[in-house]
């Protein structure tokens, strides 16, 4: 049976989510012809009408959901075949599962996609009684979205194998500048699922049940001499939500590093107030080179708002020096426009960036919020009547500078656009640093890249001089 993998989810990463579903059904499945069609590199349609497949699985985050629906929808004018839908979306609203889907892979996928092809292996069609069985699924019946039982939780991620990234275009293993300031090769990995904190405008915690599981330490280790060995990566960005949750996991996963002589670099997430001595020391032992936080606001109020009670401005501050102290390159990211953010709050965000810049962290980033299904936040928008069940979700940006969905009514428009702005322009210390950093220990790469991508040179320029700075790419 082929199968084709779809990812909707645009950006320069790979789909290392649709990597990790297609070995868990090779191993457990036998389903051995499985296609990657990735929209950062292929055509998608003619992708999928070229490869002829048996069934089709889509993931799609929030945001792309609605191109998902209109793929969907295209490919069942022209091929009679079976499209399952996953990811984020799908999971925290159910509800959008449009007739162009057939069925809906609700939560972790792994076991329940690879029940789901199992039956149609064997039936060659989904009928009522048969999908009733399946934990973990929505689909239609009688002109209603019915949902099976949630599918438990993986409990040994160990049991999922270590992923195969020759699944994906040989684009994503080219030698780039890395942010260790060297040309190398990178690629992301994750080492856990889950998070336990619950912050109002993020997801994972819902889509995880609120639970944090590991790989474990020599999991951890292979899958890094994976990447080394196959692939020549020197330097790995962990996407693991909260990587610094468990000390004693990090302190045996350096010591086993050391002893294969696996030396990279990385750069992990976490939050400001785990952050300490101890924690450092580990990550340098590790290889890390670079941390990053949500810092999310520079005002008191709103972060506790976002975040919870556990963080502080002054938390914030504490982790950037102890981290700069250390040696690590920080990278953070901040909200604008919070349901109760006055215009003055924003400004103590704009604020808290000297003291970034001061520090000499690496680079910032700046989003609208942006509701996604599932949050208190998607709750707050249902109720102003900005977002619904059904709705165009090309409406959901996190740039939509022109007309924030969660800005007070109270809240002039002009007033934000010139706040945001103003903290773009700031920010645009970090864009000259990177360049200037390219220019010291790449000049052929960055001049490389000019030459290849002049109207993103001149974008950048054309930015800074006429202060058009949220239409600006964070890369060159």
């Amino acid at each position: 049976m082929k199968i084709a993998l779809i990812s909707v989810n645009k950006g320069d990463t790979l789909p290392l989510n649709l990597i990790i579903l297609a070995g868990y059904l090779k191993k457990y499945g036998n389903f051995n012809e499985i296609k990657i069609i990735d929209i950062n590199v292929d055509n998608i349609y003619e992708s999928i009408l070229r490869y002829k497949p048996d069934i089709i699985g889509i993931s799609s985050m929030t945001v792309y959901y609605g191109y998902a629906t209109k793929l969907a929808k295209k490919l069942k004018q022209n091929i009679n075949v079976p499209i399952l839908i996953g990811g984020n979306h799908i999971s925290t609203l159910p509800n959008c599962l449009y007739d162009c889907f057939d069925i809906g892979i609700i939560g972790e996928g792994e076991i329940t996609t690879l029940e789901v092809l199992k039956l149609y292996e064997q039936k060659k069609k989904f009928e009522t009684k048969d999908l009733q069985k399946i934990n973990g699924i929505a689909f239609h019946k009688d002109n209603q979205i019915k949902l099976t039982e949630p599918r438990p939780l993986i409990e040994n991620l160990d049991e999922i194998p270590i992923p195969d990234y020759r699944l994906v275009s040989k684009k994503y293993f080219k030698k780039v500048v890395t942010p260790a300031w060297k040309r190398g090769i990178t690629a992301p990995m994750v080492t856990s699922r889950g998070c336990p904190y619950t912050c109002v405008f993020c997801s994972t915690s819902i889509c995880w049940h609120k639970r944090t599981r590991f790989h474990s330490p020599d999991y951890v280790v292979e899958y890094i001499k994976m990447l080394k060995q196959r692939f020549n990566v020197d330097f790995i960005y962990v996407w693991d939500d909260m990587f610094l949750l468990n000390k004693p996991r990090i302190k045996e996963i350096a010591e086993k590093l050391k002893k294969e002589n696996l030396k990279l670099n990385y750069i992990v997430h976490t939050r400001v107030e785990v952050v300490d001595d101890e924690f450092c020391k580990m990550l340098k032992e590790m290889g890390v080179s670079g941390v990053q936080f949500g810092f999310e606001s520079g005002s008191e109020r709103v972060l506790k708002y976002l975040k919870g009670s556990s963080t502080s401005i002054e938390k914030i501050k504490k982790a950037v020096l102890t981290c700069k102290k250390y040696g690590f390159l920080v990278y953070g990211s901040f909200i604008f426009g919070s349901p109760t953010e006055t215009i003055e709050e924003m400004k103590e965000t704009v604020s808290l960036f000297d003291f970034l810049i001061k520090a000499d962290i690496e680079n910032v980033w700046t989003y609208i919020m942006t509701p996604l299904p599932g949050t208190k936040i998607w709750e707050i928008a249902k109720e102003r009547n900005k977002v619904k069940d059904e709705m165009d979700w090309n409406d959901l940006s996190f740039q939509r500078i022109e007309n924030p969905l969660l800005l007070d009514e109270h809240i002039s428009r002009e007033e934000f656009k010139k706040i945001f702005i103003e903290g773009r322009k700031k920010l645009q210390y970090f864009r000259w640093k990177k360049i200037k950093r390219d220019l010291i220990h790449n000049p052929h790469y960055l001049i490389l890249n000019a030459i290849k991508k002049p109207q993103l040179l001149f974008q950048i320029i054309k930015g800074r001089l006429n202060e058009e700075v949220w239409a600006i790419k964070d890369e060159i």
